[in-house]
């Protein structure tokens, strides 16, 4: 904590000139005022103020806190294994939503809570990003309850919105069956401020998510459930091949999240299935909709037999109004229910969209023309699915269905610009430096102004596919 705060003191002119600049300078959304930013400059400049006569940290209040204390103040260093640690989230705007699970001598007994690192390139960052594993299932801000939680660094993203905004954009997107729970809090690690955190759900199979767990007996049955993530292989696979993932010639590595391996049974029956049933899938991309034959069905199958479209279209239309390029070949999310269809979803992993390929990090000058292109041109999913007759019309047509979804979720921005504005600054600050703030406000600005260019254009980019 201390720490923290006199880093950020020496620093509180220049956040407190970035906060007036920050405030004024975005440009003006649909139905934003100048009156309306004129009382978003003085609110926010009344409470810096108002902050440093008192607490500097009072700046950082309106979010709520986790803090957590592991064992020994050991850190945690891989994806494997987890560190003993105790968990206190407060300053939540419900008094319910705030907990406190003390720090057990192991992670063997009641109430126990791990920490570990995730992610794939991210966990390799200066600012890591966590999954939380509780013993007891818990519940954040009135979500169905869950053992496995993510808090998401996006160090990737100055503007601190790319991930959010995403998911606020999917939650409007009905044919999504399920978006992660998300909401921005401050992270103190050991006592140490760690910045501004996304709180969101770890992707699994279970009620409340995405919601495909069911009972099957290898033996019996001949359609099973399955949750699996169309990946790359450029940090190199876990697991055995055949076993935990595969690959089906000239398309990204499909990893096996649910079932498994030892959920399956002795025999090989579930991952067979899954194999045939994406080497189906994939076949009739490749082929322009050709029926194929299945052992699972009694008649050549096209893709409308093994893939729900109306969640592929949603999933196709979120990942390319956020400019997401990583959808293109990785973090793609699929599942299917016992006895349905594939679907497509959860989205997952913004940090880099709305921003050319290696993002901002790789010093790149952001251009608004990249709003000018489509992000998944070369996907051999949106590729052979717009082969099939009538689908590019079904992919306009539901983009226009959801263009006013799409401005009031841009619109919001603004508004909840406001709210994390202070905590953004600071976390920038911190982890990039004097020139922190300056970054959010170019990254904000950016991402809101490619927005609306998208909102604009992807309506033409869309009929010249």
């Amino acid at each position: 904590m201390t720490k923290f705060i006199n880093t950020i003191k020496s620093r509180c002119l220049l956040i407190f000139l970035t906060i007036i600049i920050c405030v004024l300078a975005p440009v003006v959304l649909t139905g934003c005022s100048r009156q309306k930013i004129k009382s978003s400059v003085n609110d926010l400049v009344d409470e810096f103020m108002d902050s440093q006569e008192n607490n500097f940290d009072e700046i950082l209040l309106g979010l709520p806190y986790v803090y957590i204390q592991t064992q020994n103040d050991e850190l945690p260093v891989n994806k494997v294994d987890y560190v003993n640690c105790s968990f206190k989230i407060t300053n939540t705007e419900d008094e319910m939503d705030s907990f406190t699970i003390d720090l057990k001598d192991s992670l063997e007994v009641k109430d126990s809570v791990g920490i570990r690192l995730r992610g794939n390139s991210t966990m390799n960052l200066d600012k890591k990003p966590y999954r939380i594993k509780f013993d007891k299932k818990q519940s954040f801000f009135g979500s169905e309850k869950n053992k496995n939680w993510v808090l998401l660094a996006d160090y990737l993203d100055p503007s601190d919105m790319r991930n959010y905004t995403a998911f606020e954009l999917a939650e409007q997107f009905e044919n999504l069956d399920f978006t992660p729970n998300h909401h921005h809090v401050i992270l103190y690690l050991n006592g140490e401020y760690q910045g501004l955190y996304l709180l969101t759900d770890h992707i699994d199979e279970k009620k409340g998510r995405v919601n495909v767990e069911d009972d099957f007996d290898a033996e019996i049955d001949t359609d099973f459930p399955f949750m699996l993530e169309i990946t790359t292989d450029d940090f190199g696979m876990e697991g055995i091949e055949g076993v935990d993932w595969f690959n089906i010639d000239g398309f990204s590595p499909i990893e096996i999240k649910y079932p498994d391996a030892d959920e399956r049974g002795d025999t090989d029956t579930v991952y067979n299935y899954i194999y045939e049933y994406m080497n189906a899938v994939v076949t009739l991309l490749k082929n322009d909709n050709q029926a194929v034959d299945v052992s699972f069905r009694t008649e050549p199958v096209l893709l409308h037999d093994l893939v729900d479209e109306d969640s592929l279209i949603d999933f196709l239309l979120v990942n390319e109004i956020m400019g997401n390029w990583n959808s293109d070949f990785r973090s793609i999310k699929i599942c299917k229910s016992k006895n349905g269809k594939l679907k497509f979803g959860p989205v997952w992993d913004f940090d880099s969209a709305a921003t050319p390929f290696n993002g901002w990090l790789e010093g790149h000058v952001y251009d608004l023309s990249i709003a000018n292109e489509i992000f998944t041109k070369k996907s051999l999913i949106l590729k052979g699915w717009l082969s099939i007759d009538g689908n590019l019309e079904r992919l306009y047509n539901r983009f226009m269905e959801k263009r006013d979804c799409i401005i009031e979720v841009v619109d919001q921005m603004f508004d909840y610009y406001k709210y994390i504005a202070p905590a953004a600054i600071a976390d920038a600050v911190y982890w990039y430096g004097a020139d922190g703030a300056l970054k959010f406000k170019e990254q904000f600005e950016f991402l809101q102004r490619f927005l609306l260019a998208r909102f604009q254009l992807l309506p033409e980019l869309l009929m010249q596919l």
